[in-house]
Parts: C-alpha cells; structure tokens; sequence
C-alpha cells in the first residue's frame, strides 16, 4: 500500500518551480503558450505532497508532438496519458526535486482539467467534495460553507481556468 505524504507549505516551492521553469521554457518557448506551476504546491500556504506540478501549455494538440520532442530534448520521458485524455505526462531527468510534468492543449476540454484535479481532491479529505464535476464539464460548489483551504484552491483552479480560456458560468 502506497503511503501519501502531505506536508505544510514550504515557502521555496515556488522558487524550485522558477529553477524548473529555466530548463523548460527555453526548449517550448518557440511552441508553449505557458510553463505554469499548477497543483497544491502553487497554493501559498496550502499543506501539499511535496511533488511540483507543472503545466506545459501549447495552442493546439497539433503542437504535442513537437512538445514532446522538445521536452526529451532536456532529459523528460513522455509516458502517454496515463488515463487522462487531453494531458500527456512526463517522467522528470532527475528527482530532484519531485515534481509532475504534464503538456497540454490549451484547447483540452474542461472536463479533463477537472478529472486530474479530483485525484488531488479524493485524497485530500478537507478538500473532497469542495469541487465535483458533471458530465458537461461545469464546475459547482458543494453546498457547504467552503474552508480557507477550498477557497485557496478554488481560486488557484479557477484562475488556471480563465488563463486556458474558460470562464465560470454560475453565480454559485
């Protein structure tokens, strides 16, 4: 049985996500719209598993293949979908530190973001049930009155939204 890990924030998260980002951006620049630094370690004062995840955004799924190559380029190890369509992941050169890289269309359904989140979420027992999505994709709060820790994680997936183009269509 697998053990998962939550630790509290670390302040340098987001300074490893920057050293991170130095390696990949040069090698995507001339096809990525965006690296961003996406997951519980973006949110400043969430508790997280230790494990940086980065987004590498390109305009169209015509540009993954080209993504892909650029990214073995500098060491990553395309290992498929992994069961999320719409996203291809990554395995890292090093460990050092641990992270997740993911590249993405930025015309991906949002159904598809909301799916690699709610792994995040059904392990996380104060943020399960904070996020569910329905078959057409659309994001609805749970009745309850959200915790900080929702709120924050709310806005860091609803600010990732808007970059990729989405805009929230309930008051809820």
């Amino acid at each position: 049985m697998n053990t998962i890990v939550v630790v509290e924030y670390d302040p340098n998260w987001p300074a490893a996500f920057e050293q991170l980002r130095l390696v990949v951006w040069p090698a995507v620049s001339v096809l990525a719209t965006s690296v961003e630094h996406v997951g519980s370690t973006s949110v400043p004062g969430l508790a997280a598993k230790p494990i940086i995840d980065i987004s590498v955004v390109v305009p169209t799924a015509a540009d993954v293949p080209a993504a892909i190559h650029r990214l073995a380029a500098v060491g990553y190890v395309h290992q498929g979908n992994l069961g999320v369509e719409g996203r291809d992941a990554f395995q890292a050169p090093d460990s050092t530190p641990r992270r997740h890289l993911y590249l993405c269309p930025a015309t991906v359904s949002l159904s598809a973001i909301i799916s690699s989140c709610a792994i995040t979420c059904e392990h996380t027992p104060r943020l399960r049930g904070s996020m569910v999505s329905s078959r057409s994709g659309s994001l609805h709060s749970t009745p309850k009155t959200p915790t900080s820790t929702q709120r924050a994680r709310r806005k860091q997936f609803c600010g990732f939204s808007r970059r990729r183009g989405f805009e929230r269509t309930n008051s809820k």
